[in-house]
């Protein structure tokens, strides 16, 4: 009888286990993001960085970045980081207020509930500016009392405040671009001669900086550099400026760029430490400490805008905004630009991603359509031939490929080399394409195009608003507008019985369709049953694009990065008793 039940038992936990598994969405990169605000301890041991959709992440001694203050969870947005530059406590300011860490960022306190516009803190003494006034509390965000705003009676408009580490009673503030000194803890201000001013620092001297270029301050203040700052640092005995294509160190008497190895990305922040030289970027953090070459600190950070997804030859592929086309292999991530068309400093932008299992295709606006057969390593240009260079949007299949044009829909069976038109489209443009087969997806405004014998015949069908974004699976079509998602068994279009929301994306592998909601992502083989990716509802509210594979489902977001699931359910090892 004991034997009978352990085998009933063990029946029960292998039948159930597909049903019982649930997924685990694991955040995969591109790792990087923007950099807006970065700290540090005295020593420069312990680093924060400060990204406004994601939180606050730290790095201890040059290692990977760790998430300490989740801004997503907590349905805030951070604006400033700072660190206590006598005893390191740390402090993060918020929309909702200013947050104190005596731990390195493990537990985080509220000290005060005023929005804060930035903060800065010495020895105990910290100064915040909210929209309404300065405060300042003498022991760290215990008490408060409101102090003077710089040029103003009636209303605070200091962006930048910032205390000196050697003489905690000096104080700078940025207000409308113009400069104040306190000598007295912010009590009583002096305007220094010189406007435009987005960053300053203590230094030997009082360094400023803004579109007009970089000033050395005292009582006057004599202009050393003409390129417009973004931030200003002092990093091994050498002040350092952050300008919107890179970054130079200032070597009596003339300004050196560095260069080597540093992205093609906006800076944003920039800070000095005895360890090292960080640029906060939009594209992550970059770091030198040699002032010769860059190296990307950006390893756990999860920021980066992901504008469209494709899988080719066992890698997934990233359109991303900071960084352009990425691919991972191997669980890396690498650059996958190498050829595409550039207009510096703008890194290419691809409208559009797609595959047909092993070669990738990236279209461009006004750049028109390129090819890789070597898993993004290099990139053709297969633009000739096409009718116009403005490439829409494409879609691939083995043996096919559709392009729509501004000025037309084409195909070429034979990866782009030679193009053909679809002499019998109902249409004269498309927006969007799609390809399975010999089913052939198009749709321009509210239209939407089938054919079902590669592009010999075509059937239309009107959709009740524009239509954004179409897919192929199995023998059933699909179309989505910006709140609805419709689906063609062959009979005609229908409402998909879905939750009424607002569609992210859409797309397909085999007889399945996957479908993102605000509510989550949703599937179905047959357009009428629909179920819940499990856990889906959990991960951020602007997925931007989908991307499937057999084993795995892809979630590209605006601003983190992507998140996978496993769609293969757990084996469950058997144990005997």
């Amino acid at each position: 009888m004991m034997g009978l039940m352990r085998r009933a038992l063990l029946f029960a936990l292998l039948t159930l286990a597909p049903g019982a598994a649930s997924a685990i969405w694991t955040n995969i990169g591109p790792f990087g993001g923007d950099a807006r605000s970065l700290a540090s301890d005295s020593a420069g041991n312990t680093v924060f960085v400060l990204n406004p959709r994601t939180g606050v992440f730290r790095s201890a001694f040059g290692g990977p970045w760790t998430l300490v203050f989740d801004a997503l969870q907590r349905g805030v947005v951070p604006t400033r980081v700072a660190v206590d530059s006598q005893n390191g406590r740390a402090y993060i300011g918020a929309t909702t207020g200013l947050y104190r860490s005596d731990d390195s960022g493990l537990t985080w306190k509220l000290v005060t509930s005023d929005p804060i516009v930035d903060v800065a803190a010495a020895g105990d003494r910290v100064i915040a500016s909210t929209p309404q006034v300065l405060e300042r509390s003498p022991n760290a965000g215990g008490t408060w009392t409101n102090i003077n705003s710089p040029g103003s009676d009636n209303f605070n408009t200091v962006s930048r405040i910032l205390i000196d580490p050697r003489s905690v009673e000096r104080v700078l503030a940025i207000n409308q671009g113009k400069l104040f000194l306190s000598g007295d803890l912010g009590n009583t201000w002096d305007q220094l001669p010189v406007t435009n001013i987005v960053a300053a620092i203590f230094a030997d001297t009082i360094y400023a900086g803004g579109p007009a270029g970089l000033f050395s301050c005292e009582t006057t203040c004599n202009q050393i550099g003409s390129d417009p700052v973004i931030d200003v640092t002092y990093f091994q005995g050498l002040i350092h400026v952050a300008l919107p294509d890179g970054v130079l160190r200032f070597v009596l008497p003339r300004w050196e760029r560095l260069i080597s190895g540093f992205p093609n990305a906006t800076p944003r922040s920039l800070l000095g430490t005895p360890r090292e030289l960080l640029v906060g970027t939009t594209a992550g953090v970059y770091s030198t400490t040699d002032d010769v070459n860059w190296v990307n600190r950006s390893d756990g950070l999860s920021n980066v805008h992901i504008t469209a997804m494709a899988l080719a030859g066992g890698s997934l592929f990233a359109g991303t905004l900071e960084q352009s086309v990425m691919r991972r292999s191997a669980d890396v991530w690498t650059t996958a630009d190498n050829g595409l068309a550039r207009h510096a400093p703008a890194l290419p932008l691809p409208r559009a991603l797609a595959s047909d299992g092993s070669t990738i295709y990236a279209a461009f606006l006004a750049d028109g359509l390129f090819r890789s057969t070597d898993q993004g390593r290099s990139w053709n240009d297969i633009t000739a031939g096409l009718p116009s260079r403005d490439v829409l949007d494409v879609a691939a299949d083995p043996g096919i490929v559709v392009a729509a044009t501004g000025a037309g829909l084409v195909k070429s069976n034979d990866l782009g080399t030679t193009w053909q038109p679809f002499k019998n489209y109902p249409g004269i443009t498309a927006d969007i394409v799609a390809v399975r087969g010999s089913t052939v997806m198009a749709a321009k405004a509210t239209t939407v195009y089938a054919s079902t014998d590669g592009g010999n015949t075509w059937q239309s069908g009107d959709l009740p608003s524009p239509v954004v974004r179409i897919a192929i699976a199995g023998s059933h079509l699909y179309a989505t507008t910006d709140t609805d998602v419709f689906v063609n068994n062959g009979g005609g279009w229908s409402h998909a019985a879905l939750p009424s929301s607002i569609v992210h994306a859409i797309t397909a592998s085999g007889s399945y369709v996957f479908v993102s909601l605000a509510s989550g992502i949703f599937r179905s083989s047959d357009g009428v049953s629909w179920t819940l990716v499990p856990q889906s509802d959990t991960l951020p509210p602007d997925i931007t694009s989908l991307a499937v594979d057999a084993t795995t489902l892809y979630a590209g977001t605006n601003g983190g990065s992507i998140f996978a699931t496993s769609l293969v359910p757990p084996r469950l090892r058997a144990v005997r008793h």
